[in-house]
């Protein structure tokens, strides 16, 4: 008696006009929900598939028709313009054996009359031979001799990465410059960027030097953390949770937070970051200023740059320009 009265309402009620779009939404949702087993089809109202649907013919009458390239010889060639190496910049090829025999190789930047040296160690995902030409321009502008060396496993040198290896190897290519730094004498300075950062600030630690400049530096891996999700694709972050590894504890551990290293040094500091910088903010640089006891340290932020500062802009330059001027001299224009 129950289900006949069933039978009567639903015979009774108004039944829902389709469209033959529709329609045709609907014996594909049947077809695909049969076939493949799709069973959230069915909890996907008729509406948004007819409109998703909509989207997708209307986008491909559109576009199809418009989606004729025109090749030119640009186009096979591919034409890539390289840095032109100044004149007065010789160039050594160098390697250093690390403590556990691997082999460092990098290059020596000479220019005429050097009046110091800075160690140059680049950011994660980089080499010498991607730098080029910042580290040409360095050496021609400061008079300075540049050494830099592919970390273990990176560009050049042999090897695979290792966190606590790395603080090792700084140590290891900054004696070797050291040794280098007496013909003709002169101060020795180091540059951090990045990952370099927390590894010249680790020989700035444990080795004498005249100046430190770290760009795009960060208080610690762990406050850093949230902002490597903006590498994750947008579809993915909700579903991905980020922690660091144990190797990466146990380095910070037994190497120290840079917030807490650069808070016993003494030598000049220079701070240079970007205020629009996506992977480190410009608040843990201050952090990094803040917490530095230095008499003589300085905080350049380049207005509109991200994490990859162009040093050789005009906020950037004048900056680094007083910064080295007070400790080799004069600079090139």
């Amino acid at each position: 008696m129950l289900a006949s009265r069933r039978l009567l309402e639903s015979e009774q009620a108004p039944r829902r006009l389709r469209s033959p779009l529709s329609h045709t939404v609907g014996r594909i949702s049947y077809r695909l929900e049969g076939t493949m087993r799709l069973r959230l089809l069915r909890y996907i109202p008729y509406w948004a598939m007819e409109t998703c649907l909509i989207c997708l013919v209307t986008a491909t009458l559109l576009l199809v028709p418009g989606c004729t390239k025109t090749l030119h010889q640009d186009d096979l060639f591919r034409p890539w313009k390289f840095t032109v190496v100044p004149d007065g910049v010789a160039r050594d090829n160098i390697e250093i054996m690390a403590s556990d025999s691997t082999a460092l190789r990098g290059w020596c930047l000479r220019p005429e009359n050097p009046k110091g040296y800075l160690v140059y160690f680049y950011g994660g995902g980089s080499a010498v031979i991607g730098i080029e030409w910042r580290l040409y321009w360095l050496a021609e502008r400061y008079h300075v001799t540049v050494f830099a060396v592919d970390y273990r496993g990176c560009g050049f040198s042999d090897g695979s990465a290792d966190a606590p290896l790395l603080f090792e190897d700084a140590v290891t290519v900054y004696d070797a410059l050291r040794e280098r730094a007496t013909n003709p004498p002169g101060p020795v300075l180091i540059w951090g960027k990045c990952l370099g950062s927390f590894m010249a600030l680790h020989v700035a630690a444990v080795r004498p030097i005249d100046g430190l400049i770290l760009e795009s530096t960060a208080t610690n891996v762990r406050e850093a953390l949230p902002n490597f999700r903006r590498r994750i694709p947008w579809y993915a972050r909700w579903a991905v949770r980020l922690r660091l590894g144990q190797d990466l504890l146990d380095c910070e551990r037994d190497y120290g937070q840079p917030v807490e290293t650069i808070a016993r040094l003494s030598v000049p500091v220079l701070i240079v970051h970007g205020d629009a910088d996506e992977l480190f903010p410009l608040s843990l640089a201050r952090r990094m200023y803040d917490s530095c006891p230095s008499e003589d340290k300085a905080l350049c932020i380049a207005p509109g740059a991200g994490h990859n500062v162009e040093i050789q802009e005009k906020g950037v330059v004048g900056c680094v320009d007083n910064f080295m001027r007070k400790r080799v001299g004069a600079t090139s224009d």
